[in-house]
């Protein structure tokens, strides 16, 4: 009887060590749950329990006497497919900081960077308000529930046991990177209309009086006028983003 419990605990185990694989390495990457200011023992401890619940949600059957060579490929298959899924939704935030960085070319801002703590980097400021803010919304609306929710259900689309086609994963990516490009574009769009505007205005006003002293006029006016456009066009951006974080998150998952 003692052996057969031994055989039990250690399957039960294995069975939450291969989830862990897959919704461990997920979180490490998935916004909200894989923030550099958050600590690392507690992103682990919030992967640990996650993938403990999901365990029999998950379907994922070990056997009693695991082989460690024979468990390779199974760890690296779901380690692949948890990267696949943080990914998708991380590529909205990286849409965003090319957008914050375009933002703030055009807006004259530029050279202001600091410390952004959702990047562990250096940032344009226009970068950390748009991630900031979308993350804060996510929150708001308990964009968490999705995800965990979307992480149990990839067990129904990317079955465990079954490696998974390179060709559609690669698909998935290709449309998660234009969906971000198409994102960047929307999201710094305004600005960049305002700013050729703006740039084409003051080059006729500097044709008409070459004395003017174009650059003193254009350096605040520029910086001014980019801080409007981007302040009156946040509430649009963060709707936006939240519908292509969701956008991401059910091409592949679906509708969840």
């Amino acid at each position: 009887m003692s052996g057969l419990l031994a055989e039990l605990v250690v399957a039960d185990v294995v069975a939450c060590f291969l989830v862990f694989a897959r919704i461990g390495t997920a979180m490490m990457i998935l916004p909200m749950f894989g923030e550099p200011w958050l600590t690392m023992r507690g992103r682990l401890v919030m992967a640990l329990v996650t993938a403990f619940v999901l365990v029999p949600a998950s379907g994922v059957q070990a056997p009693p006497v695991p082989d460690p060579a024979r468990m390779f490929v199974p760890v690296v298959s779901e380690m692949a497919v948890g990267a696949f899924l943080g990914l998708l939704v991380r590529s909205v935030f990286a849409a965003l900081h090319v957008a914050g960085a375009t933002i703030a070319m055009h807006a004259g801002l530029q050279v202001a960077s600091m410390f952004d703590p959702n990047e562990a980097t250096q940032s344009t400021i226009p970068s950390i308000l748009l991630s900031t803010t979308i993350l804060t919304l996510m929150f708001a609306a308990d964009a968490h529930h999705l995800l965990l929710a979307g992480l149990a259900r990839s067990y129904e689309v990317l079955p465990f046991g079954l490696l998974p086609d390179a060709g559609y994963l690669s698909e998935a990516m290709t449309r998660a990177g234009s969906r971000a490009f198409d994102l960047a574009f929307r999201v710094a769009g305004p600005v960049i209309l305002v700013a050729l505007l703006l740039n084409a205005v003051l080059g006729v006003m500097n044709r008409m009086m070459p004395t003017l002293q174009v650059l003193f006029i254009a350096a605040p006016l520029q910086i001014m006028v980019g801080l409007l456009v981007l302040a009156a066009a946040l509430g649009s951006i963060g709707s936006l983003s939240l519908r292509f974080v969701a956008l991401a998150w059910t091409d592949v998952l679906g509708d969840l």
